[in-house]
Parts: structure tokens; C-alpha cells; sequence
């Protein structure tokens, strides 16, 4: 469909879904799957908007935007499902979004305990992208630091950028140090080159 236009494309899918079981039967199981997924994540998160709505939140981002909120009242909240073990990771993950503004900003050395104490991948990538947003020239040092170690996984890729910006001295040569680093180096070199990470 290469050169196709969207709704030559829409029309041609929309021509396949009706003349080809197969496809057909494909796509409808992906949608169900799709649904299945949405419906067990509000199942997980239900605690989480019940106390949300207790503390008077009825938006936690702006629908315009796409930007969280900086709003105290769902830092409490969040603070308080993430203090408490257990829990999948892909939940955590959601609810450690809640700090990716900011706002966040006087709570990075709660944040930044979280973090390194993250069980899963995700919320540590989720808590490490909250890191990032609200990170100050004054937390470079131990952004470096987390970069310099291997434990913290791939989640340590979204520290390059903010210490490049950040850190007007060394931040630059830091990256560049990490270019042959199996994990880190592609995108020390999207930053080298200034690209974005998706590139």
C-alpha cells in the first residue's frame, strides 16, 4: 500500500475485513484481546482512581495536553499505592506516572529511593522518565550516577538527555564517553547527533 492515501488504505481494509473470514476472525480476536487488556487495567486501577476521587481529584492530566497534573493530593495518593509491595509491574507503572511533571520536582529524593528500589521494569522506567521531568542542574551528579550503574537496567537511556541539557560543564562529554556501551550507546549517539530518542 505503499503511496496509498489513508482513506485508500481505511477503504481496502474495510474491503478485507468483509470479504475475508481469516482477516476478519484476525482482527476481531485482537479487538477482543485489546478490550480484555483495557477491562483488567481499570480492574487494577481501581483502588488507585477510588482514592484519587476521595482526595477530590476528578483529573489527573489536562485532555488538552496530554501534561499530568502537579497537583499535591495525587502525590499523596500515588506515594501511598506505590509504598505499598505487591502489586504487578505494569500497574506501578502506571501509577508511578503520576509524577512525570514538573511539579514533581521537591519530591526527587523520595522519587529518586523509589527508583532504585523498583522491583519491575516498568515502574523503574516509569519512576526514571518522572526523574527526568522534573530533574534541576543540582541532580545531575546523581543522574551520572545512575547512569554508571548497570543494576538499573536499560531505564538508566532516559538520564542521557536531561544530564546533556543539564550539565553545561560535562554533561556532553559524559554522554560521548558511553557511545561504545552495548546498552547506553545508541542513544548517547541520537543525543551526540541531536535526534530524538525516536529516531
Amino acid at each position: 500500500m505503499p503511496g496509498w492515501s489513508a482513506s485508500e488504505i481505511e477503504a481496502e481494509l474495510a474491503a478485507r475485513y468483509r470479504d475475508d473470514p481469516a482477516y476478519r476472525a484476525e482482527v476481531d480476536e485482537r479487538r477482543e484481546q485489546q478490550q480484555a487488556r483495557s477491562l483488567e487495567r481499570k480492574r487494577k486501577l481501581a483502588p488507585f482512581k477510588a482514592d484519587l476521587s476521595r482526595a477530590g481529584v476528578t483529573e489527573t492530566y489536562d485532555r488538552m495536553t496530554g501534561r499530568g497534573y502537579a497537583d499535591e493530593r495525587i502525590f499523596d495518593v500515588a506515594f501511598l499505592h506505590l509504598s505499598q509491595r505487591g502489586g504487578d509491574d505494569e500497574t506501578r507503572a502506571w501509577i508511578a506516572r503520576s509524577f512525570e511533571t514538573r511539579g514533581a520536582a521537591p519530591h526527587w529524593d523520595r522519587l529518586a529511593a523509589m527508583y532504585l528500589a523498583a522491583e519491575g521494569p516498568q515502574e523503574r522506567e516509569a519512576l526514571a522518565a518522572a526523574l527526568c521531568t522534573s530533574a534541576r542542574s543540582t541532580n545531575v551528579e546523581q543522574m551520572k550516577q545512575f547512569v554508571q550503574t548497570p543494576e538499573l537496567g536499560s531505564s538508566r537511556i532516559f538520564f542521557l538527555r536531561p544530564i546533556n541539557r543539564l550539565d553545561r560543564k560535562g554533561g556532553r562529554d559524559f554522554v560521548l564517553t558511553l557511545l561504545g556501551d552495548p546498552e547506553l550507546g545508541p542513544e548517547a549517539d541520537r543525543v551526540r547527533r541531536r535526534v530524538s530518542r525516536n529516531s
